[in-house]
Formats: structure tokens, sequence, C-alpha cells
């Protein structure tokens, strides 16, 4: 048996200093669907981390980081009741927090 089959996400509150549902570990506990099933329940954004992925925060900005080559950062977000998937590259450089938030809504539009 799976030992990943019967995990289930939980809804935790935060600290708040990040907007959105986040989620480490992202390919290697194989965590695609349930995750991409709790943002289209829950609406606003997601932030999914592979392993050797991090999103560091700075004040009120933020950068991805890899300690790895192969890993890999992702936006969630609902547009028209579908979930979008974007790859978050890592940008070198930071970035407003609200980017995050304000992404689908500015660029894709909101559902």
């Amino acid at each position: 048996k799976d030992p990943n089959s019967s995990w289930n996400f939980m809804r935790i509150k935060g600290l708040g200093f990040v907007p959105g549902i986040h989620c480490p570990h992202f390919h290697k506990e194989k965590r695609e669907e349930q995750f991409k099933e709790m943002v289209r329940k829950h609406g606003g954004i997601g932030i999914a981390l592979d392993n050797n992925a991090a999103l560091e925060v700075v004040g009120d900005k933020y950068r991805i980081i890899f300690s790895q080559p192969n890993a890999a950062a992702y936006l969630f977000y609902r547009q028209k009741g579908e979930v979008i998937i974007e790859k978050l590259e890592p940008p070198g450089e930071y970035h407003p927090l609200s980017a995050l938030s304000q992404k689908g809504k500015q660029i894709h539009g909101a559902d």
C-alpha cells in the first residue's frame, strides 16, 4: 500500500506573513492532486515547493531559492473555476509579496 494514499491536507492558520495556502515537499510526497483540489475548494493562491526549494521572505518582499538544480516552486490560483498552475522561476532578486496574491487577479483575472 502506498503510504501517501491515506494522507490528507490540514488547513492551519499560520502567522500571516505570506498569503495563501502552502505545500512543502510537493512532488516528493505526491501531493499534486490533493493540493490542487484544496486550492479549487478554498480559492486564493497556493504556493507549492519541492524539496530543496524555499520561499525566502524579507520584510514585504520575497524570492524563490533552490539548493538543487532540479527543485521547483509553483503558484496555484483559480481562474473561471479552473486551477491554473505556474512554475515560479528563481528570480534571483526580491519581488513584492503582494505580487503573489495579485498575480492571478492582475494578469489572468479572478473567478
